[in-house]
């Protein structure tokens, strides 16, 4: 009787080493699983910050185009006012040439937008 149960404890402890066996394994799975996964989201992060980095570049260089475009307009458009003042006064200076110079200081009825 004591040699059975010497041999059923024997047996005993290799089935217990053997479900330890396994269930080790099982861990390093798990764990090596968990290790790509997290691996994986890293990269997935890393490539979504750099693609919001360029994204975010692109905006800020186009910003830099259009403020550049208006600045380029308003200079423009400044000019041509800038034109339009010089031009009204020659027209009302060469009005007031034409109608007499000396006939008092608004003489000739020449306005900036009169007389076309």
């Amino acid at each position: 009787m004591l040699l059975l149960m010497c041999g059923h404890s024997e047996e005993a402890r290799r089935v217990w080493e053997k479900r330890e066996d396994e269930w080790q394994r099982e861990r390093r799975a798990r764990e090596k699983l968990t290790q790509q996964v997290l691996q994986t989201r890293r990269e997935q992060v890393e490539q979504r910050r750099v693609a919001l980095l360029t994204q975010r570049e692109s905006c800020l260089e186009q910003r830099r185009l259009l403020l550049l475009s208006l600045e380029q307009q308003q200079q423009q458009q400044q000019r041509q006012e800038q034109g339009g003042d010089t031009q009204a006064t020659l027209r009302v200076d060469l009005g007031a040439l034409r109608s007499g110079a000396g006939e008092g200081a608004g003489g000739g009825g020449a306005t900036p937008t009169g007389g076309r």
